[in-house]
């Protein structure tokens, strides 16, 4: 079997098992190319998040006012998070793949944010991801990311 092949096999039991994936390999290898070809073999959508253009603010959502009304009528006004519309796709769509990609040169708080919605499949507002959605993730090693940042412990 060639190498590629092997990749999309352990690829597709991973997504077949629910399993987040994180794929770890130098850059210009394929990564996201090979991703997108898998999202339009299974007729499913792609939406891509390079977290080395991002701020933790587009993964998380941006703080927004909001006003509310309590049990006794009164009102308050509080901060929350407007979702991201690429959240507010995969709640509508669900069938999608989304792909996280350059999370090795991603700064600190997006590294974090992404490694939530990989291992808690939760979006930071506290919803759950749909279970038709895949979530993938993409890096590089430390050692060859162009300006890498070093990965905290979990």
């Amino acid at each position: 079997m060639e190498e590629t092949e092997k990749i999309i096999t352990v690829i597709m039991a991973g997504i077949h098992a629910r399993m987040s994936i994180m794929l770890v390999g130098n850059p210009g290898q394929g990564k996201s190319a090979l991703i997108r070809g898998i999202a339009d073999s299974m007729d499913y959508g792609f939406i891509s998040i390079i977290g080395s253009q991002r701020d933790s603010t587009d993964i998380t959502g941006f703080p927004v006012k909001r006003e509310i009304t309590d049990d006794d009528g009164g009102t308050h006004l509080v901060g929350d998070y407007a979702i991201p519309y690429w959240q507010y796709r995969i709640l509508t769509i669900k069938k999608v793949i989304l792909f996280l990609d350059e999370y090795s040169n991603s700064p600190p708080p997006v590294q974090a944010s992404m490694l939530a919605l990989l291992n808690e499949r939760e979006f930071p507002n506290g919803d759950k991801v749909p279970d038709e959605t895949v979530i993938i993730g993409a890096m590089n090693p430390v050692d060859t990311a162009a300006n890498g940042f070093e990965l905290g412990l979990p």
